[in-house]
């Protein structure tokens, strides 16, 4: 039949024993990482090894503090003296200084220059008292170089070196510098200098016109002087540049025909400094045409073109390289009455005679001198002396100015006054060269001005002095039309 319907569950039995070990399971997954145990013990140190090798050196760490002042120590011993030092930069110029007395002894305060003694040997005058004509004459270097004195006379003057080319007593002097031209075998102008009693002015190929030296100090174009603009440099002296010319008038009084230097700049080509030379004039006024005041490679100025070669031997006179005179290498170079180079002056210092013409001179004068009539003997001939001329020229002028009363002493005393030095050489006479003694007595007067009295100084410059063939110095240097009005105005 079919199966009865189930009965109730029964209760649950004890456990049975247990069965035997299954396999084992698969390993499970690791569980998370538990938290560190506390740290042991430490242990014993371990024994200091070898050094190892030095690092690289580390960066220099910020300074530290400033310790403490220490005490000072004993005070060393003086070392020996340092090196100089560069030289320091050239100061401003000073302040122009008061003008100085003239011959008369007085100071102008009125802006007029002071009276000096002229070639004539008058206080205060102009020259033209014993002037030979009125015309101004230029005297030039040009070219490589040709040479025109101030009378006509025409010469090359192939020598390497600096010269003074015209000086006017103590006034005014024009030098140049001389070296090779591209054309080796003449020379060619590279410097010029213009000096005066209290300026020394130097042009010079190597800085075109862009500068120039005045007494030392370098002048700059655009700063200290401006192309085209005449600058006044003090009462007597102006100057004018241009890029390619220069200008420098002189005047030694307040009115009338002064005297200028002007230069030029040209192309050649090499060795010249910028592939240049130069041209130089000098004008003198006519009433310089004494004969007595102009020296120099130009020679004297009387409008006698014969006794040029006679005024410039020997023409080592004039060279002036490597001396004090030199206007290039000393700027201290100014004019005055002590370093006025004449014959007379180079007997004084024992200097004079043939000598004077150096051997190198001597050998090379054909090359150096390209005149047909200047020759050695020119030279040689000129320096000889006539002193025997001079003493009995110089006896018949004092016994004829001592009759004239021109003079103040008894016959036989034996120095001239300066009265007596003013008029030593009046008139010209037969185988003497008036300049010489002109210039010797240039120098006299000045030194015996100051001896003179009173009443004498009062009648040179009255005018009062004159020899007994001489016109009043009211109508010296005056010239008119014979017949017309002006002749009849100055009677």
């Amino acid at each position: 039949g079919k199966p009865g319907i189930a009965g109730q569950r029964g209760t649950e039995g004890p456990d049975g024993p247990r069965g035997p070990p299954g396999d084992a399971g698969a390993d499970g997954k690791n569980g998370p990482d538990g938290n560190p145990g506390a740290p042991g013990p430490r242990g014993d140190a371990a024994k200091k090894g070898p050094p190892g090798e030095q690092g690289p050196q580390g960066p220099r760490g910020p300074p530290g503090d400033k310790g403490e002042e220490g005490e000072s120590g004993d005070k060393g011993f003086v070392g020996p003296n340092g090196p100089d030092g560069p030289p320091g930069v050239q100061g401003a110029r000073g302040s122009k200084g008061p003008i100085g007395r003239g011959c008369d002894g007085i100071r102008p305060t009125n802006g007029k220059p002071p009276k000096q003694i002229d070639a004539c040997g008058i206080c205060g005058g102009d020259e033209s008292e014993c002037a030979k004509g009125r015309a101004g004459r230029t005297a030039h270097a040009v070219g490589d170089p040709h040479y025109l004195t101030f009378d006509g006379k025409s010469f090359d003057y192939q020598v390497t070196g600096e010269f003074i080319l015209a000086r006017h007593m103590n006034d005014i002097e024009l030098q140049n510098l001389q070296m090779k031209c591209p054309n080796p075998r003449v020379r060619c102008n590279i410097g010029a200098a213009v000096v005066t009693r209290n300026l020394n002015i130097v042009f010079k190929s190597e800085w075109l016109f862009n500068q120039i030296q005045v007494n030392g100090e370098m002048w700059q174009q655009g700063k200290d002087f401006r192309f085209y603009h005449r600058t006044q440099l003090n009462v007597f002296t102006s100057l004018l540049v241009t890029p390619n010319s220069f200008t420098v008038w002189f005047n030694d009084m307040a009115v009338g025909d002064g005297s200028y230097a002007y230069g030029t700049q040209n192309r050649w080509g090499s060795p010249l400094p910028n592939n240049r030379y130069m041209n130089l004039y000098f004008y003198a006024p006519g009433r310089w045409s004494s004969g007595l005041s102009m020296t120099g490679l130009f020679a004297n100025f009387n409008y006698n073109y014969w006794d040029d070669w006679d005024s410039i031997s020997p023409s080592s006179m004039w060279w002036v390289r490597d001396t004090k005179n030199s206007a290039f290498s000393n700027p201290d170079y100014l004019l005055d009455w002590g370093n006025r180079i004449t014959k007379a002056s180079m007997k004084m210092k024992g200097t004079s005679g043939v000598p004077m013409l150096s051997e190198a001179t001597a050998q090379s004068f054909h090359e150096n001198f390209k005149a047909t009539q200047w020759t050695l003997e020119h030279e040689r001939e000129a320096l000889k002396e006539v002193s025997p001329l001079t003493a009995k020229m110089r006896k018949r002028l004092f016994a004829k100015m001592a009759a004239d009363g021109a003079i103040l002493r008894e016959a036989g005393e034996s120095k001239p006054t300066g009265l007596g030095a003013a008029e030593l050489d009046i008139e010209q006479y037969p185988g003497e060269r008036p300049d010489r003694l002109r210039i010797e007595q240039q120098m006299l007067f000045r030194k015996e001005w100051k001896d003179l009295n009173v009443k004498q100084r009062t009648a040179m410059l009255a005018g009062s002095v004159v020899s007994n063939n001489a016109v009043g110095f009211s109508k010296m240097c005056q010239e008119c039309i014979d017949g017309s009005d002006e002749c009849a105005k100055k009677g």
